[in-house]
C-alpha cells in the first residue's frame, strides 16, 4: 500500500494492531504515528535508517503535543455521560490530526526513495525507535507482536 494514511487505517484494523499500539502509547510513551510510519518503511523495503528515525521524530514531536492535548480532552470527556457528543467531536478531531502527522511524515519520506522490492524486518526499525531505552521484556514483546501482526499482513515471507 503505497499511501501512509491508508496503510495506518487499514494496519489499525487487523486483529491486535489497535490494542498492541495503545499499550505500547499508553505504558511506554510511544509514538503510534511513528510505529506505523516505520512499518511502513520496513513493508516498502527500505532499510532501517537512525538518521531517518530521528527526521521522522522531530516531524512529529510538534503532532504528538497536540495529540496529546486532544487525547487528555477526549479521556476526561468520557468520564462525564453528558458530554459524549464533545467525547466523539474530539475523537474526530484527534484522527484528524493523525492523519495529518501522518501526511506531513509522508511529505518527508518523499525524499527518501523507496528502497527495494522485499520487505525489511519491521521489528529492525521499532528497535532504532526504541534504541534511547534499553528494552524492557514487557516493551520488547510489544514491539515484537505489533511487527509480528504487521509483518504477517503486509510483508509476509516468499
Amino acid at each position: 500500500m503505497d499511501d501512509l494514511w491508508r496503510f495506518a487505517l487499514t494496519s489499525w484494523r487487523i486483529p491486535g494492531v489497535e490494542e498492541c499500539c495503545l499499550q505500547l502509547q499508553d505504558k511506554h510513551g510511544f509514538q503510534v504515528a511513528l510505529l506505523l510510519s516505520a512499518a511502513w518503511l520496513a513493508c516498502r523495503g527500505t532499510v532501517p535508517d537512525a538518521a531517518l528515525v530521528r527526521a521522522m521524530q522531530e516531524r512529529l514531536a510538534p503532532w504528538e503535543a497536540r495529540l496529546q492535548s486532544l487525547r487528555g480532552l477526549r479521556r476526561e470527556a468520557s468520564t462525564q455521560p453528558a458530554w459524549q457528543e464533545w467525547k466523539r467531536l474530539l475523537a474526530d478531531a484527534e484522527l484528524e490530526a493523525e492523519r495529518l502527522a501522518l501526511m506531513d511524515v509522508e511529505q518527508l519520506l518523499q525524499a527518501y526513495p523507496r528502497a527495494g522490492q522485499n520487505a525489511e524486518p519491521v521489528l529492525e526499525w521499532f528497535l532504532l525507535i526504541n534504541a534511547e531505552d534499553q528494552p524492557a521484556t514487557e516493551r520488547l514483546a510489544a514491539l515484537s507482536q505489533l511487527a509480528s501482526l504487521l509483518t504477517d499482513k503486509w510483508c509476509p515471507p516468499a
